[in-house]
């Protein structure tokens, strides 16, 4: 019995010695690594003071050890950054930035700590301005601990950048109104064309006299007496970015011949003045845009039809310097429209380039310099407008809203539904960006019915209020109707 005894202890001290090696079997030693690691851009709205970013250390392995763990910008780490990706981005100012609990404790059973990081909002702007990417906070994790580290888990480049605009999910619909309630007609295709002031929105019908609206509301408040109407002669209108309005005729002939362009300004809610007399062989006005004031700097756009060409006027300190406009050319290859083309000045002065879009040959929507390049290129396609499937970009208008620029782009469906959508164009190379991406895209309207808007036309707005905490997008269908939609930058603090 005795040796019996024996051999099961020996036989259950084994056992136990085995079971104790299976479990300690393919464990690893504790070390720290970085959860969220490599670069990152941190957005921060303008509107706030501060934004925290949160940062998780995690402890891996076997849980026997205790350590201790810092989190500090370092230097080296940015300098090997730049050199990797080809980049330049210097290290954001100690006084930018804060880091709470830079050095965190960990007992043998701690998982993971987490470090608080504040972002200085106005100083960084201070810094970098509004949608730049030019400083970076290189953070870095290390120990004395005698735990290891997961050198390639080990550190974070983070990118600060400051966004300006409407503040997210600020938009509400203001109102929505049919042609025929506004009490205008809603089947003959003769209003394709509206403006915007301070106070009032303007509808522009072929043929008759201008009705004007309150734009917050879309009440009716009075007329003002067009004695140059007709179906050719008031054909579209546009504003300025005060007060002023311009409705010029079509010129819709090409046989060579000099035809008369008319084009008058009415002021506020003024009597219509004549401002420009031209004759040119060029046919177009069917699209009028203005970029500035007309009683300081501005330039005047009206697109030629079946080409890739538009004309414009300048003006300079509230004077037209010419009756008589100049020709701008897109490069061969680039965009070609029939009847429907627009073009958006970015500034009062041609070197600023041009926002172009057009329906027909060659559609497209893109941004070019001042010597007709495409500079960048909107995917119309993959961002859902694809022309190849009826629908027809040819509306757009600009404002500056918070330190953001947006373009105001109109699509006509087919014959039945119009489009309106908000690009952050802040930086025109950004519409070659991701058409659908929310870094690009900033709002974008439901449809809305048309009733056979055969013609494809339409028109759209953006305008900025005296104050500049709100902004409002306007857009009209032929034969449908006109939705505004208005947005805020308010605090978020």
């Amino acid at each position: 019995m005795k040796k019996n005894l024996a051999f099961i202890i020996l036989l259950v001290s084994v056992l136990f010695s085995a079971c104790e090696d299976n479990r300690m079997e393919g464990m690893m030693d504790d070390q720290f690594y970085l959860l969220k690691n490599g670069d990152y851009i941190l957005k921060a709205y303008r509107q706030k003071s501060l934004v925290d970013f949160e940062v998780s250390i995690y402890k891996s392995g076997m849980g026997t050890a205790s350590g201790e763990v810092t989190f500090v910008a370092d230097e080296s780490v940015l300098s090997n950054y730049n050199t990797a990706n080809g980049v330049s981005y210097k290290q954001l100012p100690a006084d930018c930035y804060t880091i709470d609990n830079s050095t965190v404790q960990f007992n043998p059973e701690t998982v993971s700590k987490k470090v608080k990081i504040t972002l200085d909002v106005k100083k960084v702007e201070s810094l970098q301005g509004i949608g730049n990417k030019q400083y970076a906070i290189p953070l870095k994790i290390s120990t004395t601990s005698g735990i290891s580290v997961v050198a390639d888990k080990s550190e974070l480049i983070l990118i600060p950048e400051i966004s300006g605009g409407i503040r997210p999910n600020s938009e509400k619909l203001l109102w929505s109104k049919s042609l025929t309630e506004m009490g205008i007609s809603g089947t003959d295709h003769f209003t394709a064309s509206f403006a915007v002031t301070s106070s009032y929105l303007f509808v522009n019908s072929r043929n008759a006299d201008l009705k004007y609206f309150n734009k917050l509301t879309g009440e009716y408040v009075g007329t003002i007496a067009l004695s140059f109407k007709g179906s050719l002669a008031n054909f579209t209108i546009a504003n300025d970015d005060k007060d002023n309005l311009l409705i010029t005729n079509l010129r819709n002939k090409n046989d060579g011949n000099p035809y008369q362009q008319l084009i008058y300004r009415i002021t506020g809610t003024g009597d219509p003045v004549e401002y420009i007399n031209s004759s040119h062989i060029y046919p177009n006005g069917r699209k009028l845009s203005i970029k500035g004031d007309l009683d300081g700097d501005a330039l005047i756009v009206s697109t030629i039809e079946n080409s890739s060409k538009f004309l414009y006027w300048t003006v300079r300190n509230g004077q037209l310097v010419s009756q008589d406009p100049q020709v701008f050319e897109t490069q061969p290859g680039t965009i070609t429209w029939n009847l429907f083309g627009d073009a958006m000045p970015r500034g009062t002065d041609i070197s600023n380039g041009f926002f172009i879009a057009g329906y027909g040959t060659l559609p497209g929507l893109g941004y070019f310099d001042n010597q007709g390049n495409m500079v960048s290129k909107y995917d119309l396609k993959n961002g859902e407008l694809d022309p190849a499937a009826g629908f027809s970009t040819q509306a757009l208008d600009l404002t500056t809203f918070n330190a953001a620029t947006y373009l105001a782009v109109g699509t006509v469906e087919g014959t039945l539904y119009m489009n309106g959508r908000l690009l952050d164009v802040t930086s025109p190379q950004n519409l070659s960006l991701n058409p659908l991406d929310s870094y690009l895209l900033a709002f974008r309207l439901n449809k809305f019915g048309c009733n056979n808007n055969a013609n494809m036309t339409g028109d759209i707005h953006v305008k900025t209020s005296g104050d500049g905490q709100t902004m409002e997008m306007y857009v009209l269908g032929t034969n449908g109707s006109i939705v505004a939609t208005q947005f805020d930058c308010k605090s978020e603090d």
